[in-house]
């Protein structure tokens, strides 16, 4: 089984998100309707992504995700619905009314989704929120308020990622919708999840590495890559089964000098390619395994966040396990995946949290 990250909002790929998920992905994505010419969202402040996406794409290093697999298959209809009743549910929240601009069509920024990737329906419910209306000068096209855009692809992303056959996160460069996706309305409606953040650990090509020298280097090293993201899923999984907080913090502790050591590794490994590289972030949401634990943090979440420093070659990284309130209808979601974990991956620039 493949394993596939899918970005969004946009179709279109910044390159230096690209350069470091090709690395510890087997395919790159973003959504893409079936028959669209993506060359008409290129401008000139992202020709230089679609320049790389294009080569990710003749690498076959690339797959674009049709929104139509969940929009319209029969056998995906239940996906759907609960994509529908999701979004609805979230646009009329008092939360989201609260941060939505209201004059959005006087606004200079007014994004535009395709028509193939708005569910039936969806159009007609933006359009009686004043949230959504037609592009006249295009009508492959819907306007958008800007946030309400960004939470339907957030959305859809998530959704998409789910009925993929591969093994599929949605991914993204901005943590901004992190708390309206996943996060619970209320407690009554909410169950609890696990934040695991790594800060400043994965080794990731600087912006002016040439996107051809780490392919090269991917295929080359393609073992050490491989046994690296496993060590991570040891973690993940490994700190999803524990039954106490004691517990989560002796398993972090126990994978500290190891991942110490793989990522000073890759990082020489790298140097010898000629690849300068950074730190970044990466974080996932972990589904608890043990019903022990639930009400152990339901009580008392005294011990979190947990907080373990990791010195990498002069720089001080950081795991950090914290406690999240998650929406019920993510575990329906789960169920329906039979996913471990991994309810949430993202991925930021070295220093920002």
């Amino acid at each position: 089984m493949k394993r596939k990250i899918i970005y969004y909002p946009t179709i279109i790929v910044p390159s230096e998100w690209a350069k470091w998920t090709v690395l510890y992905f087997d395919k790159v994505s973003s959504i893409i309707p079936k028959g669209v010419d993506y060359k008409e969202v290129v401008n000139p402040w992202n020709e230089k992504d679609f320049k790389i996406m294009e080569i990710l794409m003749e690498e076959g290093e690339f797959e674009p995700t049709d929104p139509q697999h969940l929009l319209s298959q029969r056998e995906k209809w239940a996906n759907r619905e609960i994509l529908i009743k999701e979004f609805k549910k979230i646009v009329t929240s008092n939360k989201f009314q609260s941060i939505i601009n209201k004059n959005w069509k006087r606004s200079s920024i007014i994004w535009k989704v395709h028509w193939d990737k708005v569910s039936n329906g969806i159009y007609e419910f933006l359009h009686e929120q004043g949230l959504a209306e037609k592009d006249k000068n295009s009508w492959n096209w819907i306007l958008m308020e800007e946030k309400t855009s960004l939470l339907y692809m957030s959305l859809l992303a998530k959704y998409l990622a789910d009925v993929n056959p591969d093994f599929t996160v949605p991914g993204t460069d901005s943590n901004e919708y992190e708390k309206i996706i996943y996060g619970a309305f209320s407690h009554q409606n909410s169950f609890i999840s696990l934040d695991a953040k790594f800060m400043n650990v994965l080794p990731a090509p600087a912006s002016d590495v040439p996107i051809t020298n780490i392919l090269k280097f991917k295929r080359k090293r393609r073992d050490e890559l491989l046994y690296f993201r496993e060590v991570i899923d040891r973690v993940y999984q490994d700190i999803s089964m524990a039954e106490n907080e004691g517990e989560i913090k002796q398993i972090v502790l126990s994978y500290k000098e190891k991942i110490e050591r793989e990522v000073t590794k890759l990082r020489k490994m790298m140097k010898e390619e000629h690849i300068k590289t950074v730190l970044g972030t990466f974080k996932s949401l972990l589904d608890i395994k043990p019903p022990v634990l639930l009400p152990t943090l339901g009580v008392s979440l005294s011990g979190l966040p947990l907080e373990v420093k990791i010195p990498i070659l002069g720089i001080t990284a950081t795991i950090q396990i914290g406690y999240y309130l998650v929406d019920e209808i993510n575990k329906q979601r789960a169920k329906l995946r039979e996913s471990p974990f991994a309810y949430l991956y993202c991925a930021e620039k070295e220093g920002v949290i």
